[in-house]
């Protein structure tokens, strides 16, 4: 502190002279620049005014030693003590070091003029006082050589071993020292200590107790003494002696977080975390209170008050990574996320390698809708941690909520695998497959969240969902019927719920008969459309004179891969049908054009013409009707190759619908099989082998893959085949 902040201080107290605490402030920024001497009268006036602290003791003592007087300095450190009395050697690193390192010099420098064995064991004792624990230990050992050793002695000497880690150097001199002085509390209290320090617990919770019979307020006696019945697990003992102890001392604020760890044992939670929160306020500059105080809120969900004692830590260490993550997720908790993202950012610049704070950050951009910077930080904390597979749970919802539904499911897909036990991710992956239009699988991944989260309330509507599935829609009706007859809420939070149900539920059923006969009116429908479909590829293929039930085998072959690609039951639907009709534009050719001709005259050039033009005839003829998806695609473009030489648009790769891609491979695949080259026709293994050399050219090389894997299968089902006889 300046000379100008001095001269503010003394003009306050000319205006307060009897205050204590202006006292001790200009005393102790005298000492500060080493004006000792108009210090000491401060320290000496707000001592007579009642402030009598250990600290003001340690400032009195250190400036008489800087002007000379060590006896007095000596007289002064020696009534640096705690609450409990007890000589206190902690209060110094309170000060700065600098005038510590003096006024050390200053005794030391003093001792050799000192012949009473008591002035230099005292004198040894401040140097304790001033943590300089082994200058004093060796001098408390060679006045120990001397005869008549004062009981003082060992007490100090065993207090400097305790802080050099030495219990059972410790232990002897405290054993003495409290078998000559049987009444000091202090005494047992330090060999309660090295006796803990040496694992002799039910020794030591003796020697505690000793010293709060010899004095019951001992404080550091009784904290010690709960600490070993926590260690023995007796914590019912251990809370009645914390709580007497807070009733003596209601400022300890040890107590106050010793008995919020008994209550936590004893299941008390609540209780715990009130009891450490008025520790916490008692201290409210200790990081390490503020800290546990604030996660011990997180984690029973009282967010409003760990956000209370996260803001003390964040101020105490603002730039702790650790503290801005915990503050960061409870802002988020509370859906302050602009805040939180602000507080993430500082934890991951202060812990780089933290998969946990890239994680939270993650979640804080994505709740703000900045969805590119949410899913780089979840990329962030599974390159840190792949273990951290929620990670694909967010990044998988991050991506469904921008529209990426492809990339969405693939993240929750390897969410789902790692951790099959959790339901949340089939439930985006229903809602990706729905917007994908694969209706099938979207159902049965609805249908599989609702088997996992069902109560038993609504288990009769789990029940009508399920019929429904699998079209017994009678059935389902009058389950639902049932379901919200029976359905009544409990209290008032569920009325929502219900009347949700109940909502639904009765718009199904006043609508359910209808919708039974209009399915089975469809299904008619379905019925003969598939028998004119049928009857159609017969005809076409009796023209053919190389193959008979050459369109159903096709069906067959594509069938197989269009299951192996996993297109959905809709895309599946599209290409069998589309695989029956494929050649259903040859009906419109004449004859002489229903095969491609070798010769190079006009005639045979017009005819080929016209035979490339089957696909696009076919597909005119069947645009309007209401076919599935991929029908009409794989009629018009089943003869396009992958390299572009197809026809009729010579389409190129991914350029054609994979429908046709499909449907021309089992196309070209049955046709080795019946007709071959030059009209014979292929064996098996010579199809494959075929096939195997086209990848890349006519054939997507996926396709080619794919058939490769499922020949076997392909194999077997054609030679069980039978054709169904058209009508």
């Amino acid at each position: 502190m300046n000379n100008n902040e001095i001269a503010s201080l003394e003009q306050m107290l000319a205006e307060s002279p009897d205050s204590p605490a202006l006292l001790a402030s200009l005393g102790e920024n005298y000492l500060v620049v080493e004006r000792a001497a108009e210090a000491i009268p401060c320290f000496e006036r707000a001592i007579s005014l009642g402030l009598a602290s250990g600290r003001i003791y340690l400032c009195l003592g250190l400036a008489y030693a800087l002007v000379g007087d060590v006896p007095t300095a000596v007289g002064a450190l020696l009534n640096v003590t705690d609450s409990d009395g007890d000589l206190d050697v902690s209060v110094a690193s309170s000060v700065e070091d600098r005038l510590v390192g003096m006024a050390v010099e200053i005794i030391n420098g003093t001792l050799d003029s000192l012949n009473n064995p008591l002035n230099i064991s005292q004198a040894a004792a401040t140097l304790m006082v001033l943590n300089r624990f082994a200058d004093a230990l060796e001098i408390f050992d060679g006045l120990k050589e001397q005869s008549g050793v004062l009981p003082k002695l060992m007490l100090w000497r065993g207090l400097a071993l305790l802080k050099l880690a030495d219990n059972r150097g410790a232990y002897f001199s405290l054993r003495q020292y409290t078998s000559d002085c049987p009444d000091d509390a202090f005494g047992f209290y330090l060999l309660g200590l090295s006796l803990f320090g040496l694992r002799e617990v039910a020794q030591a919770t003796g020697a505690y107790m000793q010293a709060l019979q010899l004095r019951p307020g001992h404080m550091k006696a009784g904290l010690r003494l709960a600490q070993a019945n926590m260690i023995a697990e007796n914590f019912p003992k251990a809370e009645m002696l914390l709580r007497s102890l807070l009733n003596a001392h209601p400022e300890c604020v040890e107590a106050y977080f010793g008995l919020g760890k008994c209550l936590e044992k004893l299941l008390r939670p609540d209780e715990a975390v009130e009891c450490m929160a008025k520790g916490a306020d008692l201290a409210p500059d200790i990081l390490d209170y503020q800290l546990s105080v604030g996660l011990a809120f997180m984690k029973l969900e009282r967010s409003e008050l760990a956000l209370k004692y996260l803001r003390r830590a964040s101020q105490l260490a603002p730039h702790d990574g650790d503290v801005a993550y915990r503050l960061g997720l409870v802002l988020g908790s509370l859906e302050q996320f602009q805040e939180a993202a602000a507080e993430l950012e500082k934890a991951v610049k202060a812990n780089p390698r933290s998969s946990r704070a890239y994680y939270g950050l993650g979640g804080a951009y994505a709740s703000l809708g900045q969805f590119e910077k949410a899913i780089s930080a979840f990329e962030n904390a599974l390159k840190l941690d792949p273990r951290a597979v929620e990670a694909h749970y967010e990044l998988g919802v991050t991506y469904y909520r921008m529209g990426n539904h492809g990339q969405a499911f693939k993240e929750l897909s390897e969410f789902a695998v790692k951790v099959p036990s959790d339901s949340r991710p089939l439930y985006y992956m229903a809602l990706c497959d729905r917007s994908l239009r694969k209706v099938e699988e979207s159902c049965q991944e609805f249908l599989k969240v609702i088997d996992a989260n069902v109560d038993p309330k609504q288990q009769a509507y789990a029940f009508s969902a399920q019929s429904l599935q699998q079209n017994n829609y009678s059935v389902a009706l009058k389950q639902l019927n049932q379901a919200s007859v029976n359905d009544s809420p409990d209290s008032g939070g569920e009325f929502f719920a219900s009347a949700l149900l109940q909502f639904f539920a009765y718009k199904a059923i006043s609508n359910g008969r209808a919708l039974q006969e209009e399915h089975e009116y469809s299904v008619n429908i379905e019925d003969s459309l598939f028998q004119f479909m049928v009857n159609l590829a017969a005809i076409t293929d009796l023209r053919d004179a190389y193959c008979q039930s050459h369109s159903q085998r096709v069906a067959v072959v594509a069938d197989i891969l269009a299951q192996a690609m996993q297109v959905g039951s809709e895309l599946g639907n599209g290409i069998h049908v589309g695989a029956c009709l494929h050649d259903a534009g040859k009906m419109a050719l004449p004859d002489a054009a229903m095969y491609r001709s070798d010769g190079d005259d006009e005639e045979s050039r017009n005819f080929n013409s016209l035979y490339e033009q089957h696909p696009r005839l076919g597909a005119d003829h069947f645009a309007s009707m209401p076919f599935p998806e991929g029908v009409v695609e794989a009629i018009e473009s089943h003869h396009e190759r992958w390299d572009g030489s197809g026809f009729p648009e010579g389409l190129e790769g991914k350029a054609i619908p994979l429908a046709a891609q499909i449907v021309g491979l089992a196309d070209y695949v049955e046709r080795l099989l019946s007709n071959g080259r030059e009209g014979r026709p292929c064996s098996w293994e010579e199809t494959v082998e075929d096939v195997g050399t086209r990848a890349g050219s006519l054939f997507n090389p996926d396709l080619v893959k794919c058939f490769m894997e499922q020949s076997a299968t392909i194999q077997e089902k054609l030679q069980s085949f039978q054709p169904q006889q058209g009508s």
